[in-house]
């Protein structure tokens, strides 16, 4: 058919859509740094998963994340999950938790994003490894000579 026909004109549209930025931020939440070793440990077993998403057309956007073994430890074996978050505004922070079904062991892994617009894909953000450790730490021993424990000290002057 033409543009002179009187039924079934063609139509050309175009949808212009850019993908979204890679994810910022992505992190883990409840989490640990341990500034001596620089590792980040999950305090949970399903932790809840973060990240900064954005498009440049604006509008909503979801997170993809990823987590698998991390190849440093080589102890996790083939865990694997996906998961995608609701939908936020552009810019937003989206969050998704770890289902029980899926629930983490005390190993080493890593996590990544990536931004969905309901249309496309963007690009995965880094790695960010971590290891789960739950366990709570021994309760810190103190000791005080010269105030002995359970005992009423009556003295005068600043305490050093």
């Amino acid at each position: 058919h033409s543009r002179n026909a009187p039924t079934n004109v063609p139509v050309l549209s175009v949808t212009y859509n850019n993908p979204p930025g890679a994810p910022t931020a992505t992190a883990l939440s409840p989490s640990s740094y341990n500034s001596f070793n620089k590792r980040t440990y999950a305090t949970s077993l399903t932790p809840t998963f973060s990240a900064k998403v954005a498009d440049p057309d604006g509008g909503t956007v979801s997170a993809q994340f990823e987590v698998t073994p991390d190849p440093a430890f080589n102890d996790a074996g083939t865990y694997s999950w996906t998961g995608t978050s609701g939908a936020v505004a552009s810019g937003g922070t989206a969050m998704l938790r770890l289902p029980d079904d899926k629930k983490l062991c005390a190993f080493g892994y890593r996590v990544r994003s990536r931004a969905h617009d309901g249309s496309v894909y963007g690009a995965w953000s880094a790695y960010v490894p971590f290891r789960v450790n739950t366990a709570k730490p021994a309760a810190p021993q103190i000791d005080c000579t010269r105030f002995p424990r359970d005992t009423w000290t009556d003295s005068g002057g600043e305490i050093s």
